[in-house]
């Protein structure tokens, strides 16, 4: 069973699990409609109030397709998609709430260690791989959620050459 289907069978498996799906930005795929509503960095940084970071490497065959911003509290979502598909990444950032709160990721998985890259103490989740990233740096909380696993260093790579 694929990663998307565990989540789905996963989710629907209690109202509440259910409730958190429909609420999450999480739940949600980029599609043609949703690409015209993006944002870009500009706008994100005005939302957040200062400039953040953000990786200048990501997994191979992925595109940065812009920026979604939620407030009360505010998040900015970077949203990084395959070329022809809906599948990819989502990269949440705020400095207003907790990480934890932040990963609104309700997968539950096998596999979660705390390792250090460069200085910073970084979570790590997943199954066969990691799926799940989250971290604090410079006083913005980060959670990187995947639909497809990828390696240590993959994951090592993105959060070092966040700049």
């Amino acid at each position: 069973m694929g990663k998307i289907a565990k989540f789905v069978v996963a989710s629907a498996a209690t109202a509440i699990g259910a409730a958190l799906v429909a609420s999450s930005i999480y739940a949600r795929k980029v599609n043609e409609e949703e690409t015209n509503k993006l944002h870009n960095k500009a706008e994100a940084n005005e939302a957040l109030g200062r400039p953040f970071e953000e990786p200048s490497k990501m997994l191979d065959g992925l595109v940065k397709r812009g920026y979604r911003i939620e407030h009360n509290p505010t998040v900015v979502e970077v949203v990084y998609t395959e070329a022809d598909s809906t599948l990819g990444v989502r990269l949440r950032i705020s400095d207003q709430i907790d990480i934890k709160t932040l990963n609104d990721d309700p997968n539950i998985y096998e596999n979660e260690r705390v390792v250090e890259i460069n200085g910073l103490s970084v979570t790590l989740k997943g199954d066969e791989g990691v799926s799940n990233i989250s971290f604090v740096k410079d006083g913005f909380a980060y959670t990187l959620v995947s639909d497809f696993s990828m390696s240590d260093d993959a994951a090592e790579l993105i959060i070092s050459s966040i700049e």
